[in-house]
């Protein structure tokens, strides 16, 4: 990136690399509306419980996991991308702070 400097643009990429990967759920969400819409249509209501149920459970699980993951492998994750410290001790810290929001 021009302009950037080495360490900008790694704190920048490992910002962007491993917090948005927990938003690729919203595939899931996305597919959940679309399954909720059917059994909505379809005027069948036990079918439309067993979609928004499992909708909300694939979405807060993977939330949980995600949550869990982050704050187990803060330290780890970094290092698989640089090893300028503090690259990697400004990143542990915000990885936690994503593992706080999910």
């Amino acid at each position: 990136m021009v302009g950037w400097g080495n360490r900008a643009w790694h704190h920048s990429r490992l910002q962007l690399i491993w917090p948005v990967l927990r938003y690729d759920v919203s595939g899931v969400a996305a597919a959940g509306t679309i399954m909720t819409g059917y059994a909505y249509g379809k005027k069948n209501k036990e079918e439309l419980r067993i979609a928004g149920n499992t909708v909300y459970l694939i979405a807060i699980g993977s939330q949980v996991l995600f949550a869990v993951f982050f704050l187990i492998f803060h330290n780890q994750l970094p290092k698989i991308y640089t090893k300028d410290e503090v690259v990697i001790s400004t990143a542990s810290s915000l990885l936690l702070l994503a593992a706080y929001f999910s």
